[in-house]
């Protein structure tokens, strides 16, 4: 054999060895191949259930065109939409469509809506209406605010933080307070937690990996959303951490129960991909805790995506109390209800996640999300909605909101849709966060606000921002 092949060959295995010792003990040149190989990864992989080409995400990352926030929607219903004026969008997308029925009005009072609305300044913030759904207020997101978090984090030493562009984020968990202030998490994989006031200006941002979902408790005056120590008890006024819990924790104080561990090989110890997938926490307010005979004010819901399972359990002693498995495909948003239940949004995932051994199940694009509501005495189950009728269907994401009258709002967030359904199943009200004709762009959620929800009068308040 010719010298020259030999020392190749000498060579390639010099190589893969290295590289091999590289990856199992990341010695030189780990920290810099490690970062562009995460980099890379992530712009090819993107959301999970993202749907875009090569080109189409190069065009979304140069900001040509949000084509990672952007899912395919097209209207199919004899409903008359109106267009929706919303100060400072891009040029590039349609205006937003409401539909009212004026037979059936929807309930009186403001509605908030918070994700992507590619406004000229930002692709996130949030929308207004008030109960003539006309746009009252925006918040648009402040990048400049973020970038200076990071700036300030750097300067102070300790872990260095990446900035996230907008274009790779997809905003998602927020509350809304009666001062018109908003709390919200800038993306599943974003920079941080933020407290915007009604103007617009950032009063506070926290750093961090936080993800899905913030609940407000107005019992102790806190927020509870998922992020750097798993479950993460937080001060609304500063940001500040008050308390952290993790699943271990719970799981070591309830040794007779395995409902944590439904998706590891036990002979090995070895997890499946994603085996768990937190997607919201939601404590029991006093107002209502009475009529739960089996929790107690405090107690939290929480719901587990990838294993199908809702529990309950004492934040003080770590008990579960309650646990309900596979009624629901990987859900979210459970809810508190003032009658002594709970209900869900059943985002009924189908597609690939549908598949049996032999394929495609038969039902399978049949399936539209739907809302349970579950009796947690007699563990009892019906559906108050199922979306087939209004072609309703989020695979991920998504959240519902049972309003007093009995009627529910709720976010398709892959959709882009907000609706409100009466308790017969009627629809009395439609948003449409509208890009083009076959496309709408991603919404985070809604929320409706009652009449009396803010202490201050929105057009003298709007008045003064503008001042500013």
């Amino acid at each position: 054999m010719p010298r020259f092949f030999i020392i190749a060959l000498l060579l390639c295995g010099v190589f893969f060895s290295w590289g091999a010792v590289t990856v199992r003990y990341h010695i030189f040149p780990w920290n810099w191949i490690d970062p562009l190989a995460r980099d890379v990864s992530e712009f090819v992989r993107g959301d999970t259930s993202e749907k875009t080409g090569l080109v189409e995400k190069i065009a979304n990352d140069l900001s040509l065109k949000p084509s990672r926030q952007l899912y395919d929607y097209s209207v199919d219903s004899q409903r008359e939409y109106q267009k929706l004026e919303i100060p400072g969008l891009n040029d590039r997308r349609e205006l937003p469509e409401i539909y009212v029925d004026e037979q059936s009005p929807p309930l009186q009072g403001f509605r908030f809506v918070f994700g992507t609305f590619d406004f000229e300044s930002h692709l996130h913030g949030a929308i207004l209406l008030d109960p003539q759904f006309r746009v009252v207020n925006t918040w648009v997101v402040d990048e400049n605010a973020i970038l200076e978090a990071l700036e300030e984090a750097a300067k102070k030493g300790g872990k260095a933080l990446k900035h996230k562009p907008p274009e790779r984020r997809l905003p998602q968990g927020v509350v809304i307070f009666p001062d018109g202030s908003i709390i919200f998490n800038d993306g599943d994989r974003g920079n941080g937690m933020h407290r915007m006031d009604y103007c617009g200006n950032t009063q506070w941002t926290t750093l961090g990996y936080f993800h899905h979902s913030i609940s407000y408790n107005s019992d102790d005056h806190s927020i509870w959303s998922f992020g750097p120590g798993d479950m993460l008890k937080m001060s609304p006024d500063t940001g500040e951490l008050i308390r952290s819990l993790t699943l271990n924790e719970i799981h070591a104080a309830n040794p007779g129960s395995s409902i944590f561990t439904v998706r590891r090989n036990m002979p090995t110890g070895r997890w499946q991909f994603d085996p768990i997938h937190k997607n919201d926490i939601e404590p029991l307010g006093k107002e209502i805790a009475d009529n739960f005979s089996k929790f107690e004010a405090g107690d939290m819901v929480v719901s587990q995506r990838a294993t199908n399972l809702l529990f309950v359990f004492d934040p003080d002693t770590l008990e579960i109390k309650w646990w309900r498995t596979g009624q629901s495909r990987r859900q979210h948003d459970p809810d508190w209800q003032p009658d002594g239940s709970i209900t869900v949004f059943d985002n009924n995932m189908r597609e690939e996640y549908s598949k049996n051994w032999d394929g495609y199940l038969p039902d399978a694009e049949e399936r539209f999300s739907r809302i349970w509501r579950l009796d947690p005495e007699n563990y009892s189950a019906i559906i108050i909605y199922d979306g087939k009728k209004d072609n309703m269907y989020s695979s991920e994401r998504a959240k519902h909101q049972v309003l007093p009258n009995g009627n529910i709002l709720i976010s398709s967030a892959h959709q882009g849709r907000v609706l409100e359904i009466t308790p017969d199943g009627q629809t009395v009200f439609e948003f449409l966060n509208t890009y083009d004709e076959k496309q709408n762009l991603i919404l985070s959620e809604a929320i409706w606000l009652a009449p009396d929800f803010f202490d201050f009068d929105a057009a003298a308040r709007n008045l003064r921002c503008a001042e500013n």
